[in-house]
Formats: structure tokens, sequence, C-alpha cells
């Protein structure tokens, strides 16, 4: 059956690329500017890839350009006087301008510098940095695990003008935070010889003092020092069963006492900061929106700051969770964040609580003018009668009554979450909206934004109920008459990807599939990347499962079933990605092809997990539209 394609002005590839971000919002603490980081959806030649701009917090004046290069993080200081950032090219450098005289001033720093922050007395700026492994001998001889890299913590006073760094013996530093009173750090680690797991320790400036405090139980968004200097709120992701996301350290007692925090949160919290009267604060995704919310840590409830409603469309957030930030006013009454909606990739908005965010910014205009599928949100229910929430994005000249060819397109994780964002660049969505198909957008089970008990649903069963979930989704859309059950195809990128190699060896019903660096031997991939035994440890229940209980990896592995597979298969890996090497791709290309199963196998060179050269990115789109086009109409 033939369906047409809607003739209006749709977006394209090139122009999805060429999106503007914004990302890592820093408002001042008297409340009246904010800095933030301008960036590309892609690289380029001749482009920066990401600048520093100050707007006014009220929208009343355009965003200046604050230097005059690639820079990254800023921080203000806590009296607003100062704003640093770093600087990336032509040299790595600590810039440091005056407000009030407009000064600059340049300080040489290590290569690869991130997480800068101020001390809260402002006589130190900080940073963590890799420390290069020992230089090359010129020998031909490469002993594994001879020349190890740490990352180490750097501290620039601003009145010597000395950096030193802090070190935890044979480990590297993940993240930090100052104490109040600029006396200690508290710092995340993990060991040279075990890079799974990761240990909390209190550093003291002026001493060579470290005190352990504990491993902690999952992967760290984030931690926070309260303002009493008393407790550490600890915030990971939700994959410890009767934790949830958040620990509290109580520092007062020897040994400390540990103790979990909203636990039953119905949500999954990206971001924690504390406001001055010592109450927490944190950002939450909900569902399909984010919302902001306070409690105290003595107990009560949780209450609403900003309502994930509040926005007048859209949510808060942009782009990727892993970036996401909130920043407030030294007052606590005001804050800045992103935002974003089905046709806004991301803007800076600015707001107090409980009042509608305003919009700052204006990136991205041109969305608005282009053809984009309209979002429906929907529920239905799975096999073990849990219900399963996704989004449905339908074809631009979608007619009521009308079925449509169906590409269900799965994220990555698990635990990530399609929710009320743009759906241009970050996913393939609205391009096949513009070419006649319906996109399913599944959070199944093990996915974010329902609460820690949703997310731990998939434990030790990755391939299990989770895919049933997104199958009877499939099912459901034909139920509803939205689906052609003969037109159906399946995508997804990493977690997603497996996903989608999982399901054609498992059900002959996809036309078509495209698979972005995927795992499809779980075994395999235990020797070929250095964060798999943390990921068996957390997804698996044990991180030496492949070599104590390899049958239950076999039983999930694509490879092991490829026999199975009639579906035609788009493969797309990056050449240099260390999470899922593209050996993986590798061998399901080379079964694919040896069993005469139709398969296009890209490999990208240079890249990692995900494409960022604009070549590749508007390669891989026209790709991925291509090869539906080809197998599913």
């Amino acid at each position: 059956m033939e369906y047409a394609v809607n003739e209006k002005r749709a977006p394209r590839p090139e122009e999805i690329a060429r999106f503007t971000t914004v990302s890592d919002v820093r408002l001042s603490p008297d409340g009246k500017q904010v800095a933030y980081v301008e960036g590309t959806m892609a690289k380029r030649e001749g482009v920066a890839g990401s600048r520093i701009m100050i707007a006014d917090a009220e929208g009343q004046k355009q965003p200046q350009l604050l230097g005059d290069g690639p820079a990254k993080e800023p921080r203000w200081s806590r009296d607003g006087n100062l704003l640093a950032f770093i600087t990336c090219t032509p040299a790595v450098s600590l810039t440091i301008i005056n407000q009030l005289t407009n000064k600059r001033t340049d300080i040489a720093i290590p290569q690869e510098a991130q997480r800068l922050e101020w001390s809260p007395d402002g006589r130190f700026l900080s940073f963590l940095s890799r420390q290069p492994a020992a230089e090359a001998t010129g020998s031909t001889i490469d002993v594994a695990g001879s020349a190890v890299s740490e990352v180490r913590l750097h501290l620039y006073c601003l009145q010597s003008g000395r950096l030193v760094s802090k070190t935890i013996a044979r480990h590297s530093i993940s993240s930090y935070t100052w104490s109040p009173d600029s006396r200690q750090l508290a710092v995340t680690a993990v060991a040279s010889a075990e890079p799974n797991a990761e240990k909390l320790y209190v550093l003291t400036l002026n001493e060579s003092q470290q005190r352990f405090l504990a491993t902690v139980s999952d992967m760290t968004i984030q931690f926070a020092w309260s303002p009493d200097g008393q407790t550490i709120v600890w915030c990971g992701r939700e994959h410890t069963a009767g934790i949830g996301q958040i620990q509290l350290f109580r520092l007062e007692a020897d040994p400390v006492i540990t103790m979990p925090f909203c636990a039953d949160f119905p949500g999954s919290i990206k971001w924690i900061g504390f406001l001055r009267d010592g109450r927490l604060v944190f950002a939450a995704l909900k569902q399909f929106r984010v919302g902001i919310y306070v409690v105290r840590l003595d107990g009560g409830r949780v209450e609403t700051l900003v309502d994930p409603f509040q926005l007048d469309s859209g949510s808060l957030g942009s782009g990727s969770f892993s970036q996401f930030t909130v920043s407030v006013s030294e007052d606590g009454q005001r804050y800045a964040t992103t935002c974003s909606g089905p046709a806004e990739p991301g803007n800076v908005v600015t707001g107090s609580w409980n009042v509608s965010p305003q919009r700052i910014t204006d990136y991205n205009s041109d969305v608005k003018s282009m053809t984009l599928g309209e979002v429906e949100e929907l529920s239905w229910m799975a096999p073990d009668g849990l219900d399963i929430h996704g989004l449905l994005i339908k074809p631009v000249d979608y007619v009521e009554g009308r079925s449509y060819p169906l590409v269900v397109e799965i994220h990555g994780g698990p635990r990530r979450s399609w929710w009320n964002t743009c759906y241009l660049g970050h996913s393939w969505a609205q391009l096949l909206a513009n070419q006649g198909y319906l996109v399913l957008l599944p959070n199944p089970r093990g996915s974010s934004g329902r609460g820690a008990e949703f997310v731990r649903a998939n434990s030790c069963d990755l391939g299990g109920a989770d895919l049933a979930d997104v199958l009877t989704g499939v099912d459901d859309m034909i139920a509803r008459g939205y689906a052609d059950p003969e037109q159906l195809g399946i995508a997804g990128w990493s977690y997603g990807g497996f996903l989608a190699a999982w399901a054609i060896t498992q059900t002959k019903r996809f036309k078509a599939a495209v698979i972005g660096a995927s795992i499809v031997n779980w075994i395999s991939w235990q020797g070929q990347s250095a964060m798999a035994r943390q990921w068996a440890s957390i997804h698996w229940g044990n991180r030496l499962i492949a070599y104590q209980n390899p049958e239950r990896l076999i039983k999930r592995s694509p490879i092991h079933f490829v026999q199975n597979v009639q579906t035609p298969s788009l493969l797309l890996h990056g050449e240099q990605d260390q999470k899922i090497p593209a050996a993986q791709a590798d061998e399901f290309y080379a079964a694919l092809k040896a069993l005469n199963v139709p398969v296009d196998y890209v490999k990208y060179q240079g890249e990692g997990h995900v494409l960022t050269e604009e070549a590749h990115q508007i390669d891989g789109m026209k790709r991925v539209v291509g090869w539906f086009k080809r197998y599913l109409r």
C-alpha cells in the first residue's frame, strides 16, 4: 500500500545537525544574569563546539558572547564578582573575568580539565584532570595494565597563584563537592585495579588526612554537602533495592551513619542542591516532564516548587539528562535551567518558585515552521498486567481511521526515557513522521521517570519482560487501528540497539531494523569494555557472570540466535566506541552476511558511542530514512 509523503517544508538532516544546543546554565548569585554554554548539535570544521554566553535573567537583552574561543563550564564566585570558565583552545586555560573591572586572567591548566567549581569562600577554583600515563619508551612491547592514567583533583589558589593537586593513591577521582566551610572536600573515587566500585572519601584541604565513608551502592549522579556541614547527600541511579536514589551520610557519627532518603519518590532525580535554609532541592522526571521539588532532611513530605505542567509547552530540561542542571540564586528565590518541547530543541528559562518560567533565549526558531508529527501520550498493559507508557508520533499527514507503517524506536540506558522534548536530532522519530510513518517511543520497564521500583523491574531479565513491554505496545497500536501489521519496523541505539537486535532473533514480524551501537554478545563484551563488569553487577546481579554463569548470558545474546533472523538490518557503530566496541557489530554483521540476510554495516571513523561529526550525523539520518523506505514501504 502506498502512502502520500508530506509536501510541506520538512526538516532536513543538514538543518538538524546545525541546531544550537544550550546546557550548563548558571544563575548569578544576585539572580540578575545567566551564564550558559551555547553549543552545536554536531561538530563541524571552523565552528567552536561550545562557547560561553551571558544573558539578562529577565530576557530584556540579547545574550552576549563571553570570550573568543571554545569554552565550557561557567562558574560564578559566591559574591558574583568573578566568573570563571575553562577555555579549550588554543591551549587549555582557566579563565577568570572580573565583572566589576572586566579584567581577564588566564591560567594554564592540564589538558582534559573538567568539573570546575569555586570553593564557598572564593579562595580556590577546583577541577578534575587526568594525569597522563608514563611517556612511551619506544618499546614495541605493551604490558597490559602497566600504563595507568589517574584522574586527580586540582586546586588553584587565587591569592598565591599556586596550583596543587589532591589525590587518593591508586585511585581516580570521579566527582567531588566542597564542604560549606571550604576546609574539606568529599570525593568519589574508583581504584585503578577495580574500576567498578565507587568509594566516598572526605579529604581535608590543608592536610593529607583522608576519611573513608563508604562504597556507594550505584553510579553517582551528583552529591552535595548540607549547609550545616553535618550531612553529605549522595544521589545515584535507582538500581539498588531498598535505597532509591538518595543516601544520607551523617558525618557526626564515627563510623558514619548511612540511611536511604525519599526511597519511594515516584520519579527519577536528575539534579540535587541545597537552599540556604538547609532544605534539599531536586529536579526530577515524572512520567514525561521534569519538576523541581524540596524536602527537609529531617523528614516531612516532598513539596513542589515547579510543577511539571507549569511550562506552557514541553518540559524543563533539554538534550541529554547527563548535562542537566538547575541553578539557584543566593537567596534561594530564583532559578535558571533549560527547557524544550516538541517544536523546541532547547532554550534557557528563568523563574521564581510556583510561577511559570520565562524563556530568555529563542534558539532554533525555524523549527516552528517545520512540519512535525503530532505527539500523543499513551499507555498499554504488559502481559503481566504492568501499565507501560510511551509516546506516539503520528505522520504529518495523518488521517483519522487510516492505518500506517509503524517504526518502534527504543531508547538506550536502559535507564533512560522518552519524554516531552523535541525528537529531532536525538531520535529519528520526526524525520520518519515526515515520511509517512507512525513512530512508537516506548518506555518499557527499566526506564526512568517512574521511581526506583520501575527502574529495577528488568534487573537480571534484560531482553525478557522489557521486550514484551515493547511488543505489546506494537500490538496495541495495531489493535487501535493505527498501525499496519504488515509494515512494522524496529530501531534503537545502545541498549535500544540491543533490544532491536534481540527482537529480530525472537520474532519475524519486523520487516526492517536499524541497530545502533548494540551489544550482541554479552560474553565477548565482558572482555572488550571497561564498563562491562560494573554494568553486569548492576543489571545482571553479578559482575563476573560471564565467567561464572555464562549460560544466562548466552540465553539473551542475539548472536546465539542469529540463525533465526530474516529481517533486513542496518548496523551503525562508532569505530572508537569504548563503551560498546565495534567488535560487537563486526560479529553480528559477519553472521548476517554468512546467513544471506540483507544487511548494511556503516562504521564511522573516529566516533565514540554517539555520532558527533556533522557529516556522520547527516549520513546516519539519511541512511535510517532510506533503509525504512527501502524495506518497509
